[in-house]
Formats: structure tokens, C-alpha cells, sequence
């Protein structure tokens, strides 16, 4: 009985952490089977930048890259050779204007692999 009390209350205190509060954005992305998807994020914060918070499962090529033509980053995926179904990959985007007051946003990427 003390365990599933112990559980119980874990599972409280991880459902009502502040994290529950950060923005989602969800994105749908199409490519082909064996194709390279680039997606732009944006321009590097002041302070913070992003990571990749859920690795996608099904590649080659996961990354967040410096993106030199648009001067930026850029996530760049690559699919597992002829892999076929959908993959996700979340990104934290942590961020402050320089002030050391963090703003954080989750982009989760659905890529759906054709």
C-alpha cells in the first residue's frame, strides 16, 4: 500500500511541474522516403539556444545545424535508408533577451516519411 501511495503521489509531482507551462508548437512535415528535410528554426537567441529534447527514432541525419545561407540554425533530418511511417523529434528552444530571464517553447516536428 506505501509503494502505490509513493507512486501516486510521483506521478503528482511530475504532472504539476512548472514545465507544464511551456509553449507547444507542433509542426506537420511530408517528405519522401530517403529525402533530407531542413527545417529553419530561427535566428540564435542572445542567450540560450535550442536542443533536442526527444530524439526522432527512425534516422540517419538528426541535427541542429548552423544554417550559413539564411544565417541561422537549421534542423536537418535524414530518415533510415527506405524507412517509411512517421517520426518525431522534439526541440527546446530556451531563450532570454539578455537579461537572464528564460523563456522556453517546445517545437515537436511530426515528419511523416511517404
Amino acid at each position: 500500500m506505501r509503494i502505490f501511495f509513493f507512486m501516486i503521489c510521483v506521478f503528482l509531482v511530475v504532472s504539476c511541474s512548472k514545465e507544464d507551462n511551456i509553449p507547444v508548437t507542433v509542426v506537420e512535415l511530408n517528405i519522401e522516403a530517403n529525402q533530407e528535410l531542413r527545417y529553419y528554426l530561427g535566428n540564435r537567441p542572445t542567450e540560450g539556444g535550442y536542443s533536442i529534447a526527444k530524439q526522432a527514432k527512425s534516422y540517419r541525419f538528426s541535427e541542429i545545424l548552423t544554417d550559413e545561407e539564411l544565417g541561422g540554425l537549421t534542423y536537418v533530418y535524414l530518415p533510415k535508408q527506405d524507412f517509411r511511417g512517421t517520426d518525431i523529434v522534439e526541440i527546446n528552444l530556451k531563450m532570454s533577451s539578455g537579461n537572464q530571464d528564460f523563456n522556453q517553447q517546445l517545437i515537436v516536428l511530426r515528419i511523416t516519411i511517404e
